[in-house]
């Protein structure tokens, strides 16, 4: 071994090293105290000393190389420039390892061997230039090496960087350091370094070769260049390396940009450098994925408006298809409608695409197409295939009579009778079969037959002799329908399976007004105001239903129901007496009883039910809500408690049943307010109702005030929508004032919550229930 080898033992770890002890590391202060003393004996000395600790004192000596002192400077570079060796615990082996691969000599040897040529006077650094190393050759040595040793190898990468004959191999050994290692753990380590080491690293980071670096390795660079403060190469590193990945829903770059950006406050910056990028981008689909990267950092930023300044519709005509369609999508989630509608004029197949985004999202919504627009679409049709897909995505955006008149449009293309003209003759069929309009419906499945037929193609999915007998079916049903009511039916019938609410509302209006004795009717009509959320339609419902006589079994069922959803609970009662008395499933109407006499406040016949309706069977979900209402509303609750707890389980994602359980344990004094804290966090954005539920809870845990509340609960534009949350709003409100003891609130709040007449809601019968409650208290 040669002189610096004897020295140093290769004992310590990384940067600070292992210190032995609280004794190591005092000593290690003292000495470095005395390389600024006036004698030189004592400075001499105090470098030995500090050597002879190695790398336990390198955590001191580090900071004394920004020292004003030019003399401790000076003597603490000579001692760094030995103690940089201490690189890893009991790595000498693997060091030797490391330097053999890559024929870097470590001993003196008699006489230099071809092709390896030593450089001179170098000691225990006697490196050589790898110039027979291949690149895969040092990359392999240097991923042995870092795998074992992690971020404590990036001292060795600072000794081989500093001389110029062995500084080839450092950008491999970064390479494999960002691969192999965290950006988190590279920068933690370079914390025990000397501020201008760290300097020097990210330099070296930088100098990488952008096209030698995978995906994930570009993204490692990304991070480390936020982490270490360098906000603006992130900018430009995730830029770059956002528009290389070939995967475009990858947005890690995107995230790290923003967070850049609001780091350094580097908006107006980043923004004003991006119309200069998009000026000089050249090609038309460049500029288009450019303009799709500034979209997405724009939405993260919440900066529409600056999005809106950089966009170049003129420039869009001729980008590809994907390249548009990824750009639209972002500026739909930008609700930027009147910059696309722009980039609707340039691009026919933007267009499209943004039709396609809305009518495959119901949560999305724009304005009812035109008839200007929908002949612009038309325009932009060169094909059949064209105009197939026009009809689908129409069709998808409930455009229905628009989508009618494509499809019409498919006959005016050549050749005449192809398997095109027979998908649209199919679904002309389809559409006025829904509408009930039964002889058009039986020519256009008949026409689509017969293109079929001479085109040569299959019909998919359905057999010539099939349509046939639908075509039968349909001249009858039109035959027999001499006042429209069964085209009605069928089309109400459609209509509410497609849960076209609206128009399943009117049709069944126009049906009982020609068939008013009609349960059936009155039974969808039910379901079509419900689940369309038309309370105002329900109001009086009860009253409507009183005239009818239901048939069936079955439909006196879905009476009771309606009257004990409506209140009008001495109906429901009486319809459930008559079917007890019939063959029914009793267990069932054990269930449906109980429910009743829950509402009428009659709890122990409710409980009796109850229970008879479990030991016939009754399976444990059907039986645990009811249940937990009933020892709510009889005071009993710590059996509400474990009622709420199983109801709860069976579907945890429900926030109304997870209010309740907070509710019921509040009332039993239990502290739930943790719990119900971390179901809140975990909440994440989704329907209406969901976000609405999000609000009724961040109101019980105090986040969200009273005001703010019932702010939240307006809905513009829909009334029923509005009473509903209102309904729910003062509710929970008044359950709320009631357990801390404010009974007037609590009292207006039912009122209130009654107030809306939504009786389908549990909170209105419930807030009749509080009602009877507080009445009860107040005359005792």
């Amino acid at each position: 071994m040669n002189r610096i080898r004897n020295i140093l033992l290769f004992v310590a770890i990384a940067g600070a090293g292992v210190i032995r002890g609280d004794d190591d590391q005092e000593i290690a202060v003292r000495w470095a105290g005395q390389l600024g003393a006036s004698s030189f004996a004592e400075r001499e000395q105090a470098g030995e000393e500090l050597l002879r600790l190695g790398s336990r004192a390198r955590s001191v000596v580090a900071p004394l190389l920004e020292s004003n002192d030019p003399e401790i400077r000076l003597r603490a570079g000579q001692i760094w420039e030995r103690l940089v060796w201490y690189v890893v615990p009991n790595a000498e082996a693997d060091i030797d390892a490391f330097f053999a691969e890559l024929h870097i000599g470590t001993e003196t040897q008699a006489a230099p061997r071809e092709p390896v040529f030593f450089a001179e006077d170098f000691g225990r650094n006697d490196f050589v230039q790898p110039w027979r190393r291949s690149r895969p050759q040092v990359s392999a040595a240097w991923r042995r090496f870092i795998t074992r040793h992690k971020a404590e190898s990036i001292p060795l990468l600072f000794v081989i960087q500093q001389n110029p004959k062995t500084r080839a191999l450092v950008e491999d050994g970064v390479r494999v350091l960002l691969q192999a290692v965290s950006a988190s753990a590279i920068h933690q380590r370079l914390q025990a370094q000397p501020i201008h080491e760290q300097a020097q690293f990210v330099d070296m980071v930088l100098a990488l070769n952008a096209d030698s670096l995978q995906q994930a390795d570009a993204l490692q660079r990304v991070v480390l260049m936020r982490l270490v403060g360098r906000n603006r190469d992130v900018i430009s590193l995730g830029r770059f390396g956002w528009l290389r990945t070939r995967d475009r829903e990858v947005d890690a770059f995107l995230v790290e940009t923003a967070a850049a950006i609001r780091a350094g406050k580097l908006q107006n910056e980043f923004w004003a450098a991006a119309g200069v990028e998009l000026d000089r981008a050249g090609h038309v689909n460049s500029q288009c994925m450019l303009m799709t990267y500034y979209a997405k950092v724009g939405v993260l930023l919440n900066q529409p408006d600056q999005v809106a300044g950089i966009l170049r519709h003129e420039l869009l005509q001729s980008a590809e298809p994907a390249l548009l369609e990824a750009l639209v999508a972002v500026l739909s989630q930008l609700e930027l409608h009147s910059e696309i509608r722009v980039l609707l004029r340039e691009s026919g197949t933007a267009a499209l695409t943004y039709l396609q985004i809305y009518s495959d999202n119901k949560m999305k919504q724009i304005d009812q197409l035109t008839e200007e627009q929908w002949e612009y679409l038309c325009n932009l049709i060169n094909s059949e295939k064209d105009c197939f897909r026009l009809a689908e995505m129409l069709e998808r955006h409930t455009e229905n009579l628009f989508a009618a008149r494509t499809w019409r449009l498919m006959f005016e293309f050549d050749p005449p009778d192809s398997l095109y003209d027979a998908n649209a003759a199919f679904r002309l069929a389809t559409w006025h079969d829904d509408r009930g309009e039964f002889s058009k419906a039986a020519d256009f499945y008949e026409s689509g037959l017969t293109a079929s037929e001479k085109s040569g193609g299959s019909i998919t999915g359905t057999s010539a002799t099939t349509i046939r007998e639908k075509i039968d079916e349909l001249r009858t049903l039109a035959l027999n329908d001499s006042d429209g009511y069964q085209a009605l039916a069928h089309r109400a019938r459609v209509a509410l399976h497609k849960q076209r609410y609206a128009e399943a509302i009117e049709t069944l209006e126009q049906a009982i007004a020609l068939r008013p004795e009609n349960a059936e009717l009155y039974g969808g009509l039910f379901v079509a105001c419900k689940y369309g959320s038309y309370y105002d339609r329900l109001v009086d419902y009860a009253e409507r239903l009183d005239g009818v006589e239901p048939a069936t079994d079955s439909e006196m069922f879905e009476f009771m129901d309606h009257y004990r959803e409506l209140m009008a609970l001495d109906q429901a009662l009486a319809l459930a007496e008559k079917l007890m008395a019939m063959d029914v499933d009793k267990t069932a109407m054990y269930l449906a009883r109980a429910a009743i006499y829950l509402r009428m406040g009659k709890y122990a016949e409710a409980d009796m039910d109850l229970e008879t309706a479990t030991m016939n069977g009754a399976e444990v979900f059907e039986t645990c809500q009811l249940k937990a209402f009933l020892e709510f509303y009889r005071a009993d609750y710590e059996a509400a408690v474990l009622a709420f707890e199983c109801n709860f389980e069976t579907d945890q994602e429900n926030p109304y049943y997870r209010m309740w359980l907070y509710f019921a344990r509040l009332y039993a004094g239990i502290d739930d307010r943790e719990s119900l804290a971390a179901y809140y966090r975990g909440m994440g954005t989704g329907d209406t109702s969901s976000i609405w539920a999000e609000q009724l809870i961040g109101y019980l845990l105090g986040y969200v005030d009273r005001e703010s509340l019932l702010e939240a609960g307006v809905a513009q534009g829909d009334d029923n929508l509005t009473s509903g949350q209102m309904c729910e709003a003062w509710f929970y409100m008044g359950l709320l004032d009631r357990q801390r003891g404010d009974q007037a609130a609590a009292r207006a709040a039912f009122e209130k919550c009654m107030g809306y007449r939504i009786y389908i809601f549990y909170e209105h019968s419930w807030a009749a229930a509080e009602l009877k409650k507080l009445i009860a208290e107040e005359e005792k």
